[in-house]
């Protein structure tokens, strides 16, 4: 059902409509994102064989697209079942983005929403460069979209948490956004300058990796389950 909400301002406005059909579906496609992507990660490594190390290798390893050394001179890299791999993360990446649109009316008007939200969609568009052209084609090119959906999905965290610091904390969504942001920031500048932290470069990457998806599995759940017209996470009509 849709529903009108009015404006609190004394400034007569046109009200605000709330479509929260829109906002279900865009949770949809944040879990269904997720689990098709994890899916295809398994697949992946299962079909890599058993010297594929989840703390020595790349994410990017399962994607490579042939088999021999890394442009030649880096490690030998083989995955047969790289499909499942590079088409479930450019399945994520779509998914992401059409998530970011459905999810709008979610989040309080303002700067912040929208920078959040315009992060959390180029979020998918590193996703879609990094699954279309896998690092044995182009490792600049795949590394500069890795790096982009890296950084721009833990800003992006941090930003929509950030979204409603002067709302009343009442809900959980807020600190578990900044702190599932900051981890993977945090995780991303280890990754970057090579500080493992005795998890090797594959098991930092993950650390990297798992707020982001962890959060799209618990926040795209709340959306979809969301029944009331006001779907923010913060008890408010849209325009208060």
């Amino acid at each position: 059902m849709t529903a009108v909400i009015a404006p609190t301002s004394r400034v007569a406005a046109a009200p605000e409509v709330i479509r929260p059909a829109r906002v279900r579906l865009g949770g949809i496609f944040l879990v269904v994102g997720a689990v098709e992507f994890l899916v295809g990660m398994t697949i992946a490594e299962v079909g890599y064989g058993p010297s594929y190390s989840i703390s020595q290798n790349l994410l990017s390893d399962l994607g490579v697209t042939g088999c021999g050394p890394l442009g030649g001179t880096g490690p030998y890299l083989c995955s047969p079942w790289f499909l499942a791999f590079d088409a479930a993360t450019v399945l994520l990446g779509f998914l992401v983005v059409l998530a970011a649109v459905g999810v709008r009316p979610a989040f309080p008007p303002g700067a912040t929403s929208t920078v959040g939200l315009g992060l959390l969609a180029f979020h998918g568009i590193g996703l879609i460069g990094a699954g279309l052209i896998p690092e044995n084609v182009s490792d600049p090119a795949h590394s500069a979209f890795a790096v982009l959906a890296f950084s721009c999905g833990s800003l992006a965290l941090i930003l929509l948490g950030l979204a409603f610091r002067n709302r009343p904390p009442r809900t959980w969504f807020p600190p578990y956004s900044v702190v599932s942001g900051l981890v993977s920031a945090a995780a991303l500048l280890f990754f970057v300058t090579g500080a493992d932290l005795g998890l090797g470069s594959g098991g930092m990457e993950r650390v990297l990796v798992a707020p982001v998806l962890l959060w799209f599995v618990l926040v795209g759940v709340h959306f979809a389950r969301t029944p009331r017209p006001a779907v923010g996470f913060a008890e408010r009509p849209v325009g208060g």
